[in-house]
């Protein structure tokens, strides 16, 4: 593989870089650099004009409103109503399982324009669960896996086929991504004993297979 393509801080951080074409062994080794690098991946995914583009169709197609508070007004400007990747992985959960899965199929340039152009597409699929959260409800954190505080949101909330993403990409996923799913369906099976599942359910008893 060639010589990485490295962006160096500056000031105190002059010596940090984030590696922006992927050396398997030396990231997966150091989990700090591979975090970073997971991060400039998260990045380029967001300030794409697709990104910015497949929100703009989701609120054209009516997806406008809070998924918590839904009477909002949606023109106020302090009320913004953003999209929220989750409540089961959060968007460098994505980037995290598509790129363990590119190295582990053997891709042998791997970048973080590869990675993040794959993970616009896979949004573009509508294959990424999300939800749309008004400013504050997003600010203040929407519940999931990571935290017990927040606001707890349902699957019957969301939008997007996680069962295609996992289908896809399985091959990415650490215990850690089906400790995420397991936990999410405990909470939803408990929220009133009722949910629209979108075929996650069929399947919580064969996660590893997840078909």
């Amino acid at each position: 593989m060639s010589e990485p393509l490295r962006v160096y801080g500056t000031g105190d951080n002059r010596e940090e870089y984030v590696s922006f074409e992927a050396e398997k062994e030396d990231l997966l080794d150091d989990y700090e650099r591979y975090e970073k690098y997971v991060k400039a991946c998260e990045t380029m995914v967001r300030e794409d004009d697709r990104y910015t583009a497949y929100i703009a169709k989701l609120k054209e197609g009516g997806l406008d409103h809070c998924a918590i508070m839904g009477n909002l007004p949606i023109d106020d400007p302090k009320l913004k109503v953003e999209m929220h990747h989750g409540p089961i992985f959060n968007l460098f959960d994505i980037c995290d399982i598509v790129l363990r899965a590119c190295f582990k199929r053997g891709i042998k340039t791997i970048t973080t324009f590869y990675i993040a152009d794959l993970v616009l597409t896979e949004h573009e699929m509508d294959n990424i669960m999300i939800v749309m959260l008004s400013k504050p409800v997003h600010m203040g954190g929407a519940h999931n896996k990571k935290s017990d505080k927040g606001v707890f949101v349902d699957i019957k909330a969301t939008w997007g086929r996680l069962d295609r993403f996992i289908d896809r990409w399985k091959d990415g996923m650490l215990e850690e991504h089906y400790r995420y799913i397991r936990q999410y369906i405990k909470e939803c099976k408990n929220a009133e004993g009722q949910s629209l599942d979108q075929g996650l359910f069929d399947v919580s008893e064969q996660l590893k297979g997840f078909k």
